[in-house]
């Protein structure tokens, strides 16, 4: 009798185990095969059942025609009998010939059912046939005499016909195979008062519940993404010594735009800051545009009209847009200072790392580890005409047609945080200050060290020439920085060429050794940095 149906070990439900092996040797004995057997299904077998008392030395192994190997004598071949076949040239000759045979690790019924607890059955259907049945010889199909072989393809998977062939010991055993799978159906009728209410409240569709369509905005946008470049590229590749826009790093991109001041995330003091999602065609392997519909934070820069007063003389806040080449000169100034901030953090960090590595033994601090957040420029493109603007300071000149830039927003990360409980967001060194802008008891404040500290090295490492500040974000991710440089490098900048924005205080770097209060990580003496003060 064979039973069938879902057998449960430990609360794992599995049927029958099947696995196969190549290029066995036809001269193996009985017990070498059962080895094998054994190390193939019994890993499965202990996996699948985990915490379930197998007793694997009462495990049985059996033919296709269910006879138990444990019966033959050793140093005798098993199979080698069956692989010699006549040949058909020579008929008085036999030929070797590769045939696939099914083995199967047989668990006692006996162990099956030995505790009700961890084991349950399902024993409505049962079966008169055998389980397994005897694989029919592999037959050429060009008629050709195989060459004698030495090796042999065996396989512990049961064969699809269900032949009813047995053994002699069958009428004798006691051990059945172990049971197929047999998912359960389980059929719910559906609560009344929960239909009741669904019905209610689903079956008419009012304006407060309409999909605000009319407040998304999609735009057809080619996107480049602000890359984490190695110091060392910048400084010996001239065309990264800026970020630009290089249409063969580019993606075509969708972009949705949450427009209304309602979803605003925020206004700054140039940018307003828009929820969106983007979706790149193909996805990017990493960073922003990695999976459909990622969120991004949209920014989009303004300025104040001059007949704006001052906000005592007025409760509406008026902002204007700057014509189109205005924007994207100012969102490619930030994106640019964001391309240095990241690869200057980045070498700051394999300095750290290089000096701890090198170091007899290490700090007795933690090294916190944070990120300028995913960005890129999106450049969109208009699909209608429409009457554009050339500067800020000029009459409209030209239409823009359809299918040409019209629009450009500087996607970003959406800044994280650490807990439910810690969703400020934190200003923690000032681009007019080096030092933290957090009191000790204050949230976030040993980061703000920590990034003083950055500063130190990027100030020593670079001679005096550049660091990043104005740090702000959380305490996983970093947002909207700055460099600062020296003035000898501002005097070489041409009018009319800002050097990294109107953030970039070149007093700060001049006076940085006198203003910088050296702190824990500065005095290690594995980082090899002068202490100022």
């Amino acid at each position: 009798m064979h039973r069938t149906g879902l057998v449960q070990v430990s609360g794992i439900n599995f049927g029958n185990i099947c696995e196969g092996k190549k290029d066995i040797d036809a001269h193996l004995d009985a017990p070498s095969l059962i080895a094998i057997a054994f190390d193939t299904v019994l890993p499965k077998i202990l996996t699948f059942g985990r915490g379930f008392p197998w007793r694997t030395q009462e495990f049985l192994i059996r033919d296709a025609a269910w006879v138990d190997l444990a019966g033959h004598l050793p140093t005798i071949p098993y199979f080698l009998a069956q692989c010699l076949v006549q040949s058909r040239r020579a008929p008085k000759t036999t030929t070797f010939k590769t045939k696939k045979f099914s083995l199967m690790v047989v668990v006692p019924a006996v162990q099956w059912n030995q505790d009700p607890h961890a084991v349950s059955t399902d024993l409505d259907d049962y079966e008169d046939l055998d389980p397994f049945a005897a694989q029919q010889e592999d037959e050429d199909p060009f008629g050709n005499d195989l060459e004698p072989a030495h090796s042999l393809s065996t396989a512990t998977r049961p064969s699809a016909k269900r032949a009813h062939i047995r053994g002699k010991s069958d009428s004798t055993s006691s051990t059945v195979s172990p049971p197929r799978k047999k998912p359960a159906h389980v059929f719910c009728l559906p609560d009344r008062d929960d239909l009741k209410e669904a019905l209610k409240n689903g079956g008419s569709m009012d304006a407060a519940r309409a999909p605000k369509v009319y407040d998304l905005c999609n735009e057809d946008i080619q996107f480049h993404q602000i890359p984490v470049r190695p110091l060392a590229d910048i400084l010996k590749t001239p065309q990264h010594h800026s970020f630009g826009l290089d249409i063969s790093n580019s993606s075509i991109s969708q972009l949705t735009i949450n427009v209304p001041l309602c979803s605003m995330i925020g206004i700054g003091a140039f940018k307003t800051a828009h929820p969106g999602w983007l979706t790149l065609s193909p996805l990017s392997s990493s960073g922003l545009g990695s999976c459909t519909q990622q969120d991004v934070v949209i920014k989009w820069p303004f300025y104040r009209p001059s007949s704006h007063t001052a906000a005592a003389e007025s409760s509406t806040l008026k902002i204007a847009c700057y014509a189109l080449a205005d924007e994207l000169q100012k969102l490619l100034n930030e994106s640019n200072v964001l391309y240095w901030a990241k690869s200057l953090l980045n070498f700051t960090y394999k300095y750290i790392d290089h000096c701890i590595d090198a170091a007899s033994s290490p700090p007795s601090f933690q090294i916190p580890r944070v990120r300028f957040m995913d960005a890129g420029i999106a450049l969109a493109f208009s699909h209608h005409s429409s009457n554009t603007q050339g500067t800020s300071n000029q009459a409209p000149t030209a239409d823009v047609k359809a299918g040409t830039f019209s629009a450009v927003y500087l996607l970003e990360e959406p800044v994280t945080f650490d807990g439910p409980g810690n969703q400020t967001f934190t200003k923690f060194i000032h681009n007019k200050d080096c030092e933290p802008s957090l009191d000790d008891d204050e949230y976030g404040y040993d980061l703000a060290v920590f990034l003083a500290f950055t500063q130190h090295i990027q100030y020593a490492k670079t001679d005096g020439l550049a660091f990043v500040s104005d740090y702000q974000g959380s305490t996983e991710l970093l947002t909207d920085p700055q460099i600062l440089t020296h003035r000898c490098l501002s005097s070489s900048v041409s009018d009319g060429n800002d050097l990294f924005g109107d953030g970039n205080i070149a007093s700060m770097v001049d006076d940085f050794e006198m203003k910088h209060v050296c702190n824990y990580y500065c005095k290690w003496p594995g980082f090899g940095l002068e202490v100022y003060a």
